[in-house]
């Protein structure tokens, strides 16, 4: 199942990226947005893991 929805994931980055007008905007501000999302799906795992409660339970 794992790897099916992988591949499903993978198609549709592939298809998107393929559109003119998708490729363009990623182009264009791709290096600004990849950074922003990935720092904000980090946020969101250590904030769901408990982490940052922990971190201020112990401060």
């Amino acid at each position: 199942m794992f790897f099916l929805l992988l591949g499903a994931w993978c198609f549709l980055g592939y298809t998107l990226v393929r559109r003119p007008i998708v490729a363009r905007a990623i182009e264009r501000h791709g290096h600004i947005v990849t950074p922003l999302v990935l720092l904000v799906l980090g946020a969101l795992i250590l904030h769901d893991s408990g982490i940052v409660a922990y971190l201020a339970r112990a401060i």
